[in-house]
């Protein structure tokens, strides 16, 4: 089931981002960015979840607002604040490790830090390692993460993440 969902909010990401340059052909949004340097600066909007667990009454629209540094090809950082699934107010630091890319597309992972949930640590900061799917075109782009679930602590639950490149 998770599997399933996971895929198919994968695909409606990459479908959307798809059709940017069709409907936004002349936007300076959709134009590809010159390659100088690999260096991003990125603004993220906080996060659109959707949870193993239908029955539990989650908050899946997690309004907030993040920054995401990509210092490489291949890593970034980035810091944020949100309203996360059990309605509490959460802030995130992350390290990005994304050494796979296929076009448009990144994988791999991020290591930090987030607090928020009471559940976990008593709300007070919890290490975090989860995989990412990455997918940007020019100026617009999107994070995909899974979120695994923690036996009584936390439910499941995959997150898409939209944001916008500054530079």
């Amino acid at each position: 089931m998770v599997l399933t969902s996971i895929t198919r909010l994968a695909a409606l990401v990459l479908a959307l981002l798809a059709c940017t340059p069709l409907y936004a052909a002349e936007s300076a949004l959709a134009q590809p960015l010159p390659k100088e340097n690999d260096r991003a600066l990125w603004v993220s909007f906080g996060f659109l979840s959707r949870h193993d667990n239908r029955h539990a009454n989650y908050n899946e629209r997690n309004d907030g607002f993040g920054v995401e540094y990509q210092s490489s090809a291949e890593h970034w950082w980035s810091v944020g604040h949100y309203r996360n699934s059990v309605r509490h107010s959460s802030t995130y630091l992350q390290y990005g490790w994304m050494p796979l890319s296929f076009g448009p597309v990144r994988i791999g992972g991020a290591v930090g830090l987030v607090n928020g949930y009471p559940r976990l640590n008593g709300g007070d900061w919890t290490p975090t390692l989860l995989p990412v799917i990455g997918v940007e075109y020019g100026r617009v782009g999107a994070n995909i993460v899974y979120i695994p679930s923690v036996a009584g602590q936390a439910a499941g639950a995959v997150a898409v993440q939209f944001k916008l490149r500054l530079f």
